[in-house]
């Protein structure tokens, strides 16, 4: 099947399905688009017929991990004190957010749509 992507300064800007192909469009097979739903076609180059993931997205992924595992870690340290033996709370409530808290980095939109646990009360 066949899929037209318009494409500015070697990034994709656009696809289209084959029946709104124009001028502006360059056909490709739709079996070689990227199958990776988590990145946006936006975030690809097109060289020479070939489908590249730009550097920068892969920086700033990079980056955005990072800050939500320091922000994941520093959420932890917050309520340490919770599963100490005399803590006056529900320890198995407390128990359950902080593994969301360390579950995060296996959600499907991690690191750029992270949905973070409420914390007990």
């Amino acid at each position: 099947m066949k899929t037209g992507i318009r494409v500015l300064n070697e990034r994709v800007t656009a696809v289209v399905s084959a029946d709104y192909l124009s001028d502006t469009y360059i056909e490709v097979e739709s079996t070689s688009l990227p199958n990776d739903l988590s990145i946006r076609m936006s975030d690809y180059l097109y060289r020479d017929g070939v489908f590249i993931l730009d550097e920068d997205h892969e920086l700033a992924l990079s980056k955005k991990e990072q800050e939500a595992k320091v922000y994941r870690n520093r959420l932890l340290a917050l309520c340490d004190w919770t599963q100490t033996p005399d803590a006056p709370v529900n320890k198995a409530a407390w128990a359950n957010y902080r593994q969301a808290l360390r579950d995060i980095t296996s959600q499907e939109g991690f690191p750029e749509n992270v949905i973070w646990p409420t914390q007990p009360v």
